[in-house]
């Protein structure tokens, strides 16, 4: 069995532009036939959700990867940031991942903290 096959995996960056921090790595799990998505805040979100679903295209973004919209903030704001704590965890509940990997300060203790409380 290909464990690589049956497991998806959930990258949080805070910001769009520090797609370049994986680039190269989520192609990369996309061709080892992990289902890949990375979810954070894009400068023009899709739809009036808080995590519209996009896809991944030649704008700097590896094929085969779902990019997902989340409300964060690189500035302390207790609000914002428990908006985005709430929008994480619904997406968290809804992909299911099996991995999250949480690349940014930001990200990584809002979307460390959503994936510990949806375990």
């Amino acid at each position: 069995m290909n464990v690589a096959r049956s497991t998806r995996v959930l990258y949080l960056l805070t910001d769009e532009i520090s797609r370049v921090l994986v680039r190269g790595q989520l192609g990369h799990l996309v061709e080892q036939g992990f289902d890949v998505t990375v979810a954070t805040r894009l400068s023009q979100p899709v739809g009036a959700s808080s995590a519209a679903s996009v896809p991944a295209s030649a704008d700097g973004w590896d094929g085969g990867v779902t990019v997902e919209h989340l409300p964060f903030v690189r500035e302390p704001s207790p609000l914002a940031d428990l908006r985005a704590l709430g929008a994480t965890i619904g997406l968290i509940r809804r992909i299911r991942p099996a991995i999250v990997n949480a690349s940014t300060p930001k990200a990584g203790l809002l979307g460390m903290l959503a994936a510990g409380l949806c375990r």
